[in-house]
């Protein structure tokens, strides 16, 4: 049965609701949707994120499928795009470069990060927990952000997991960009350091907007 999930709240809406019967948040721009098959690409969508983290584990399926050799801690590197790959692979599982030529090695443990955005033309600078929070001008960042008024008030979800970090557009009205390109409504976009994340508007002839809000990606030192 398909029914409106309020973005700010997760309560599921009539199709035809105005606002969420829980929190009030305006539901004129959100789509009606099968809540079984959201969870379900949302399920596929976190196994195949968890394959890219953890090829061992998605490798050693297939071994159980095709008979090949179980892998251990050593893998092959792609020199290409830097994938990590289980040691049997002769292609890259993420760019398929032949890498049949590149000796296996242990796996390095990666350094954990910790992000931040700084504001630009500012000293407002965000260290970002872990886990998932919303930003928007009447929740986390409301400090930087209840000025500008392009942005909602329930504008951006940011989630830190696995060492990397997400975020995910709320916003029915001004929506938010990456590198100056609006990120889908639908889905998350991974966030590196050095991007930059405008909440509200994008940077118009090399010009930013005052009612909207820029933000570098940066790590804490």
């Amino acid at each position: 049965m398909r029914c409106k999930i309020c973005p700010a709240c997760g309560t599921q809406n009539a199709p035809s609701s105005m606002e969420c019967d829980s929190c009030g948040y305006d539901l004129m721009g959100v789509p009606a949707v099968d809540p079984e098959e959201k969870k379900r690409k949302a399920e596929e969508q976190k196994q195949k994120e968890k394959d890219q983290l953890d090829p061992d584990a998605a490798a050693d399926g297939q071994a159980a499928d095709h008979g090949s050799v179980q892998t251990t801690g050593i893998v092959r590197v792609c020199p290409a795009c830097g994938a990590v790959n289980p040691p049997q692979a002769r292609k890259c599982q993420q760019c398929h470069e032949d890498i049949s030529d590149i000796l296996p090695g242990p796996q390095k443990a990666e350094k954990k990060l910790h992000y931040r955005f700084e504001q630009i033309g500012t000293d407002y600078i965000y260290t970002i927990p872990c886990g998932t929070l919303v930003i928007g001008r009447e929740n986390e960042m409301r400090d930087a952000l209840r000025g500008k008024t392009y942005v909602s008030r329930v504008h951006a979800k940011l989630t830190v997991a696995d060492g990397k970090l997400y975020i995910e557009n709320l916003s029915t009205t001004n929506h938010t960009y990456v590198n100056n390109e609006r990120i889908p409504d639908d889905g998350r976009v991974e966030l590196k350091p050095g991007n930059e994340v405008g909440l509200g508007g994008a940077v118009i002839n090399g010009k930013r907007q005052d009612n909207a809000a820029y933000f570098l990606v940066g790590l804490v030192p």
